[in-house]
């Protein structure tokens, strides 16, 4: 299944989160063209039903001036920290939000992602403890490999 045929079976029955993958060893004409594919498949979009992310701050700067009205949010690596979150931010406030490893998340993190009204996802929660420590944090999206037993602890 193509991204646009993936994208037009789901896009009304679900939300979506679609990541563009930069590889370092491309050159950024590649990223910038990746970039405006993608965002043109997901342009049809309204509000929040499918969202954009990349572990490429540069990718998405681009993305949002392609299609500034899709929501974009950066993926964070492991060793960045609170300060780094507050600096992106700063610089950059048409992001929609972060998505953190779940090593990285406390409630120092969910306070200032609140306090600037973004989006929180959370990657990988597998483990009990992992699902459940997102869930306590009132995260907006919870990324796993598990799905169905993220969803039955939350509902359960």
């Amino acid at each position: 299944m193509t991204l646009q045929e993936f994208l037009d079976n789901y896009r009304n029955s679900c939300r979506l989160l679609v990541e563009i993958k930069n590889r370092e060893w491309e050159a950024s004409y590649r990223h910038e063209i990746k970039v405006r594919k993608t965002m043109a498949m997901v342009a049809p979009a309204a509000g929040d039903t499918i969202m954009v992310s990349s572990f490429d701050l540069d990718s998405l700067v681009y993305a949002h001036l392609c299609e500034p009205e899709i929501p974009l949010i950066y993926n964070f690596e492991i060793d960045q920290s609170i300060e780094d979150a507050q600096n992106i931010l700063a610089a950059q406030p048409f992001l929609y939000g972060l998505c953190l490893p779940i090593e990285k998340i406390d409630a120092a993190m969910v306070k200032l992602l609140r306090s600037h009204d973004k989006c929180i996802a959370v990657y990988t929660c597998n483990s009990d403890n992992e699902i459940n420590k997102a869930l306590e944090l009132g995260v907006d999206i919870l990324i796993s490999d598990l799905p169905q037993k993220a969803l039955q602890m939350r509902d359960g």
